[in-house]
C-alpha cells in the first residue's frame, strides 16, 4: 500500500517552547510540520492542550445559537428554544468531552458564557419564565457527569477498551478511615493529572460513597 504524500502531516508533541527539528520527506517531497491537527472531530495540539479546539467548539456554538435567534423572529416557542439549544448546541460542547475536558479557569469560563449568551437571551425574551425549571446544569458539572458515567461504563464492559481498563488501578483495603476505591499514582505535572483517565480516577473517588461504580444501571 502506496502512501499519498499530499495527505500525510508530520506533528511533534512537545511540552517545551522549543523542540529537536527534522525535515521528513516522502517520494522526494519534504513534507510541511504542522503544529495542530483534527482527527475525528477534536483538535489536536502540538503542545498536549485544547484551548483551539475549545476556541473553535465556541465559535461554532455561537454561529449556531445566532440561527436559532434568526429563525426565532419567525414564531418559536419556549420550549422550541430549548430543544434546538439542546439538539443543536449543547451536542457541539459536549462532543468527546472525556477527551478534551478543560482545567484552566479560562477555558472553563469560556465555555460556560456559550450557555449563558443563551440563558440570557431567553431571559430577555421571555423574563416571566424561570430559567432554573430549564435543568442546564453548569458545563462543568455536566462534565463531571460524563466522565463518571464513562468511568462506570469502562469497568462494566460497556465500552471494551483493555487499554484503557489496564490503566484504572484499585486500592487495596486498610486500616484507614478512607474510603478511597481507586489509586492514583503521582503526577507532577497538570497536563497529566487532569488527562482523562486521572481525572476519572480522581471524580471517582470524591463520589465512591455514594455510587456504585459495578452497577451498569448507573
Amino acid at each position: 500500500m502506496s502512501i499519498n504524500a499530499s495527505k500525510t502531516k508530520p506533528m511533534t508533541f512537545k511540552r517545551t517552547t522549543s523542540a529537536t527539528g527534522f525535515n521528513y520527506s516522502l517520494d522526494n517531497k519534504l513534507l510541511d510540520h504542522w503544529t495542530y491537527i483534527k482527527d475525528l472531530g477534536i483538535v489536536l495540539d502540538s503542545s498536549f492542550g485544547y484551548s483551539l479546539h475549545i476556541d473553535q467548539l465556541c465559535c461554532r456554538a455561537s454561529s449556531m445559537m445566532e440561527l436559532i435567534m434568526r429563525t426565532a423572529r419567525h414564531g418559536l416557542s419556549f420550549n422550541a428554544h430549548v430543544l434546538l439549544y439542546k439538539s443543536l448546541v449543547l451536542q457541539l460542547l459536549e462532543y468527546a468531552l472525556v477527551v478534551w475536558s478543560p482545567y484552566q479557569l479560562g477555558l472553563i469560563d469560556r465555555l460556560q458564557s456559550a450557555q449563558n449568551k443563551f440563558l440570557s437571551y431567553l431571559d430577555w425574551r421571555e423574563p416571566h419564565r424561570h430559567l432554573n425549571l430549564l435543568r442546564l446544569l453548569p458545563l462543568v458539572v455536566r462534565r463531571e457527569v460524563a466522565d463518571v458515567v464513562f468511568l462506570s461504563k469502562i469497568l462494566n464492559f460497556e465500552v471494551v477498551c483493555p487499554r484503557l481498563l489496564e490503566r484504572i488501578a484499585f486500592r487495596l483495603p486498610s486500616a484507614t478511615r478512607s474510603c478511597r476505591l481507586f489509586e492514583l499514582g503521582h503526577l507532577n505535572r497538570n497536563y497529566l493529572q487532569f488527562s482523562s483517565v486521572p481525572r476519572m480516577l480522581r471524580l471517582g473517588n470524591e463520589m465512591c460513597s455514594g455510587v456504585d461504580f459495578f452497577c451498569n444501571q448507573l
